[in-house]
């Protein structure tokens, strides 16, 4: 016995030293454990409380908190840029914004308050200038505002102008990367032509003692049906847009046919060009009545200035010196810019800026009055979505404009893919 399990001296050290390693161990668990759960504290007061966009307050003055930041009265937030060129001129203060470069690198601080009180698309223009002039990389201009107006809390009508500039239905809408350019116009027997339109006449007719008017529209005999095209709307790696055609389809009789190109609804001015903006008039000129001009410009200043001359004068786009960057859409052809959301699984194209509520009644097809405990609404934030988180005691969240790629989830109503 002694000879094959060893003295008794020895089993007694041997219960020693495994007494001592238990314990050892005991406590090196609880070390490990302690910093496990400081660490996890940690991440989670720098990360998992703020993973979420959160909806604060009521429906007028409500603020959305991005994920990251953990109090929705931040005053200010600094960011740091890469400076392709050193010796660039890259200070560029004014009220609420100032810039230090720091050996590469440029420093930005950006006050909270001047996003809410500078015109909308102020910001784009600004971070243009700063490329210009060599401060911001080419080509992520554009990603810097994005980075920008997702890192502040905004009052909700804020959360598409600052990052955009003019939502749908204003009298301009800009080219941004991410959008769709739905192009739709008639197709004759003898192909386009200027000259002719898809209506031979208009007749109206008051019927019944409530006064309802009766329109009845007759189609040209010459047209053979409809052409839809739509274009995707990228960034080049130098930043300038690129129009890259997705798809064609040509409606007759109630039949569609693909088509591998556009045939009537191709247009021309559709090249790739920094920046570009459709304007829908608002006073046309005297001898020419067109609704809508489209003008492109290599620097947003430049846009905006050309802009603002054709709006004074829309004349001034049919100039001479005015071919290369000022262009009339043609009167047969509608343009509509559109950016894709989800709900409930199926892709939609809403006008850019939408908001929620207004995407809601028109895809279930009733007034939407409230925001059920059903509704999830999951929102692009840096290279991901984020889930809102908002209280549904109150409407806020049908205010909501939409920048395109959310995710929309309502589990208690029937919604129908149109």
């Amino acid at each position: 016995m002694t000879a094959r399990g060893g003295s008794a001296w020895e089993s007694h050290r041997q219960r020693e030293v495994r007494s001592v390693f238990r314990s050892s161990g005991t406590r090196s668990r609880g070390v490990i454990e302690l910093a496990l759960a400081c660490a996890v504290l940690l991440l989670c007061a720098c990360s998992c409380a703020s993973r979420s966009y959160r909806l604060l307050g009521e429906r007028a003055n409500a603020v959305l908190v991005p994920p990251g930041v953990k109090a929705a009265d931040i005053r200010s937030r600094t960011f740091s840029v890469q400076m392709p060129d050193r010796q660039a001129d890259c200070r560029l203060d004014e009220a609420g914004l100032s810039t230090r470069p720091r050996g590469r690198a440029l420093k930005i601080v950006v006050d909270r308050g001047t996003l809410a009180v500078r015109p909308a698309g102020w910001l784009g223009r600004w971070s243009d200038l700063l490329r210009e002039r060599g401060c911001i990389p080419q080509g992520q201009a554009r990603s810097f505002v994005s980075r920008i107006a997702q890192s502040f809390p905004l009052r909700l009508r804020h959360t598409y102008s600052v990052q955009f500039g003019k939502i749908a239905g204003s009298e301009f809408m800009d080219f941004h990367p991410g959008q769709e350019l739905r192009v739709v116009g008639p197709v004759f027997r003898d192909g386009p032509s200027a000259e002719r339109s898809a209506v031979a006449s208009v007749a109206s007719k008051q019927a019944g003692s409530h006064g309802t008017l009766n329109i009845a529209v007759r189609s040209s005999p010459d047209l053979l049906g409809y052409e839809e095209s739509w274009f995707a709307v990228r960034a080049g790696g130098d930043g300038a847009l690129r129009f890259q055609h997705q798809r064609t389809k040509f409606f007759q009789s109630g039949e569609v046919e693909s088509l591998d190109a556009p045939q009537a609804t191709g247009f021309a001015f559709l090249s790739d060009v920094r920046f570009m903006r459709m304007i829908y008039l608002i006073r046309v000129a005297e001898a020419h009545d067109h609704d809508l001009l489209f003008v492109k410009a290599p620097t947003r200043r430049e846009l905006e200035a050309r802009s603002a001359s054709v709006i004074e004068d829309p004349s001034r786009c049919l100039a001479r010196d005015a071919e290369d960057w000022c262009s009339v859409g043609p009167r047969e052809l509608s343009f509509n810019l559109f950016v894709t959301v989800e709900v409930n699984g199926f892709s939609k194209q809403v006008a850019p800026g939408t908001l929620l509520g207004q995407l809601l009644r028109d895809v279930i097809g009733g007034g939407v009055t409230n925001a059920e405990r059903s509704l999830v609404v999951f929102r692009p934030h840096a290279a991901r979505l984020a889930k809102v988180a908002f209280d549904h005691s109150n409407n806020a969240i049908l205010s909501l404009p939409l920048i395109g790629g959310e995710k929309i989830r309502w589990l208690g109503e029937s919604v129908r893919n149109q």
